[in-house]
């Protein structure tokens, strides 16, 4: 992502000091001039230092970019602190990009964070692009991409060249967002017609015109991640299911992400899983809420939430789920709950009797609940439905199972 610099920042030149005045020495006439110019020169001294007290924000601001001008970032990290503290803009950006790269002040990304964010709550577009920048890199702050978005995707708006390119590389890449070819090359175009040199070449790259009088869509291809399909998937097919949902569909969102989630698109997408398997989630389809569930439960492309786990499992085993009645009961088991776990487990093998991890789980709930011999059965069906599965050999074996 491109980060902000404070290069073209306007500077403003300090006024001249004060001349001394001359003290005549005398008597007289003279002991009055002196008298007279020692007046002066009191008050001269008193408008000095007053007129310094009494300088705002923007005073402070301007003494700040003539020092980092001449040299002096210290001095600059000072006058940029004071007037960021008195609430400008401008000032807080720049004392942030201090603390980001150590300039006059010891780097502390933390800081940075800190002041980055209040310029960007009042509307600055590179402080909203830089913080994006540290959410995305997690610098300061816990990685989170979507937060990274939100912070681009203002800084984009409100016109700023860095932004609109940033926003553009998650839409090509779909980070923190379902990839969108279209959409990159609309913030591309945007951050080109204002001369940006990174985003003329990434629509080099992508084979289309950086003019805006050129289409939209590009040379039409389809969305990112859709390029590089497994053999067993169609990139025609995978496009087509890719508009069904997002036009909405509930099923074809939950088959998207699965693909992502399989790596039939060409890798394995955790987050681009999460984000389709959320949407159809949303809308109660049972696969698509157990799927979450289990993306919550094992921490992939989300942060790991046992609780948002239990949230989502639930909601699926009531509409009849049986793998998220079975991922419910693992759950319940570590929580000592086992007859709860033991009314799931059963449940999803009468559901699914051939899915050997599912006789598995049961075992195991019946292994706590001391019916040896029942569990032992329910692992004999396990192997024979998976013969030499390790995990399920594993398990079986640190309950005394032999075979």
């Amino acid at each position: 992502m491109v980060k902000t610099s404070l290069s073209g920042n306007r500077c403003f030149h300090l006024s001249a000091p004060l001349p001394i005045m001359p003290v005549t020495i005398g008597k007289g006439t003279g002991a009055r001039t002196m008298m007279r110019y020692l007046v002066i020169g009191t008050w001269a001294l008193w408008l000095a230092l007053t007129s310094a007290a009494w300088a705002g924000p923007k005073e402070d601001f301007a003494a700040g970019l003539q020092a980092h001008k001449a040299g002096d970032k210290v001095a600059a990290a000072l006058y940029w602190e004071k007037a960021a503290k008195a609430g400008h803009s401008e000032a807080q950006f720049a004392i942030g990009v201090s603390y980001h790269q150590g300039n006059g002040v010891k780097k502390n990304f933390a800081k940075a964070l800190h002041w980055y964010r209040k310029a960007a709550r009042q509307g600055n577009p590179k402080a909203a692009n830089n913080l994006g920048n540290m959410y995305l890199k997690g610098l300061g702050v816990v990685r989170d991409r979507a937060e990274a978005l939100i912070w681009y995707r203002k800084s984009a708006r409100l016109g700023h060249p860095a932004g609109q390119f940033s926003l553009g590389r998650m839409y090509e890449r779909g980070i923190g967002v379902a990839g969108d070819r279209d959409e990159a090359i609309h913030w591309y175009r945007k951050a080109a017609a204002q001369g940006l040199k990174q985003a003329k070449i990434r629509l080099r790259k992508l084979g289309v015109a950086s003019d805006s009088a050129a289409s939209g869509s590009g040379s039409g291809a389809s969305g990112a991640g859709t390029a590089r399909s497994g053999a067993s998937t169609s990139a025609t097919k995978v496009e087509r299911l890719r508009q069904k949902a997002k036009s909405g569909d509930a099923k074809s969102q939950a088959k998207l992400g699965f693909l992502y989630y399989s790596g039939k698109l060409g890798r394995r997408d955790f987050e681009q899983a999460a984000y389709w398997w959320r949407k159809s989630a949303e809308q109660e389809y049972a696969a698509a809420m157990g799927n979450l569930g289990t993306l919550y439960l094992a921490g992939r492309g989300v942060p790991k939430d046992l609780n948002k786990a239990k949230f989502w499992l639930e909601k699926a085993a009531t509409k009849g789920d049986a793998s998220a009645k079975n991922n419910l009961a693992k759950i319940l088991m570590t929580q000592a709950k086992y007859e709860a776990a033991l009314r799931l487990s059963k449940s999803a093998v009468k559901s699914k009797p051939k899915k050997g991890h599912f006789w598995d789980t049961l075992a195991t709930v019946l292994m706590k609940l001391g019916e040896k011999q029942a569990a032992y059965k329910a692992w004999d069906r396990a192997l024979e439905l998976l013969p030499g599965n390790k995990s399920i050999t594993r398990n079986a074996r640190r309950f005394g199972y032999q075979r």
